[in-house]
């Protein structure tokens, strides 16, 4: 059975330091046994959500491996614990980590829509778009509206783990936090005027060398 790892709203999730990012002395993507593609990933660190909101945010790790074939993958879900009302956290295009927001602070790894990376052309058997890497990154313009919840209605979004582009190194061994802001307004708005409320929330992805089988 696959391993599956869950970090949870609950107090004590191991809320972390806004734009905190740690890695490993290796930067040339090559492990002592020359493997140089295999990794592991995991949950290294989820802020908590604010108690008082009831909105709370689950980060569960479907996929741990990348190898040629696959690479992780990890859900995000957001459910509403309070009345009927609109959050940010939509689906889509417009799910909490969507375009620039699915890039780790200051770089080194990208979220990914598992369908919409289905067509991008990877560099070898690495999960690397194959695109120069002076290109800049480019996302489309458009904006989202917010989504309204029903009171306990939940929205779980996946994400592919993609090494990034304009980094160096290849999912170079170390931890990566990804950080987003949460608002919340009144059931049907559309963010035209202030929100209720608006929070900071993030989690951290650590990365290492895979054993060889």
């Amino acid at each position: 059975m696959k391993r599956r790892a869950v970090l949870r709203c609950a107090a004590g999730g191991g809320a972390t330091l806004a734009g905190c990012v740690r890695r490993g002395a290796n930067r040339t993507g090559e492990s002592r046994s020359g493997e140089t593609n295999r990794r592991t990933v995991s949950l290294a660190a989820v802020d908590d959500s604010p108690p008082n909101l009831d909105v709370c945010i689950e980060v569960t790790l479907l996929e741990p491996t990348v190898t040629a074939d696959r690479t992780a993958r990890i859900r995000v879900e957001t459910t509403n614990e309070g009345p009927r009302r609109a959050l940010s956290a939509g689906e889509g295009g417009c799910s909490l980590f969507n375009r620039d927001r699915g890039v780790s602070v200051g770089g080194g790894l990208v979220l990914k829509d598992p369908k919409a990376a289905e067509s991008i052309d990877r560099k070898g058997d690495t999960w690397t778009p194959d695109v120069p890497a002076d290109r800049p990154r480019a996302y489309a313009a458009y904006g989202c509206s917010p989504r309204t919840y029903d009171e306990g209605e939940s929205v779980a979004v996946e994400y592919d783990v993609w090494d990034d582009y304009r980094s160096k190194g290849y999912m170079t061994p170390g931890r990566y936090r990804f950080e987003t802001r949460v608002s919340v307004a009144e059931a049907g708005s559309d963010f035209g005027g202030d929100a209720l409320a608006q929070f900071a929330w993030g989690f951290e992805l650590a990365v290492g060398f895979a054993e060889e089988s």
